[in-house]
């Protein structure tokens, strides 16, 4: 009941009085946004003018730092584009300068996921040759390199490589995992004919 009381002084749930039965509506249009399914990181980059080291009011998590703010990076805020000059690990600070071309980047993550333990793991009776388990597993990401659009277009766009070395993402978590026949996979690569037919469909 207080948990309920507490959301609607918030203007988070709205109470809906029907005869002898109440129900309530939450008011959040999309509460899945207030959630943050990246994990939680001590660290905290704050982001400045290069020119005046004046402070920007927008701090960002390690994940989207690395992978929004690397060295090279154009990075929008409230409509405006600014690059990323520079990107210091040790102060936790991203130096930035306003930027005006129509140039656009995309970091390219390698990411790693290691199974440290196995908590539980089944064979449904309904699927042959399927595991399904849940483990404690760490998830890492870590960017080398980078695309450099010439527009939000182009559908060339240049590879590069980013020259700093640039902290790890590192995610203690649990996952679910299931197991995928050799049957599924080479029928997957008869299917169709595009690059990696196997890992496309499962990421479809």
């Amino acid at each position: 009941g207080s948990t309920i009381t507490t959301l609607e002084e918030q203007g988070q749930l709205a109470r809906a009085q029907h005869d002898n039965d109440c129900t309530w509506r939450c008011e959040v249009s999309d509460p899945q946004e207030l959630i943050n399914l990246r994990g939680i990181s001590d660290w905290e980059f704050e982001l400045a003018m290069e020119s005046s080291r004046q402070k920007i009011d927008t701090t960002l998590s390690l994940h989207d730092a690395i992978r929004d703010c690397h060295p090279g990076a154009i990075y929008m805020i409230n409509k405006q584009k600014y690059k990323v000059t520079q990107f210091d690990a040790e102060e936790e600070k991203i130096y930035l300068e306003e930027y005006d071309g129509p140039e656009f980047t995309q970091a390219l993550p390698e990411e790693n996921i290691e199974i440290n333990s196995v908590i539980k793991e089944r064979e449904p009776e309904s699927l042959q040759n399927v595991m399904v388990g849940i483990a404690e597993v760490t998830y890492q990401s870590q960017i080398f390199e980078y695309l450099y659009k010439e527009n939000d277009t182009d559908e060339n766009p240049q590879r590069r490589h980013i020259s700093n070395i640039l902290p790890t993402f590192e995610l203690d978590t649990e996952a679910l995992y299931l197991t995928i026949p050799d049957t599924v996979k080479n029928r997957a690569k008869r299917i169709t004919k595009v690059d990696h037919p196997f890992l496309g469909g499962i990421h479809g």
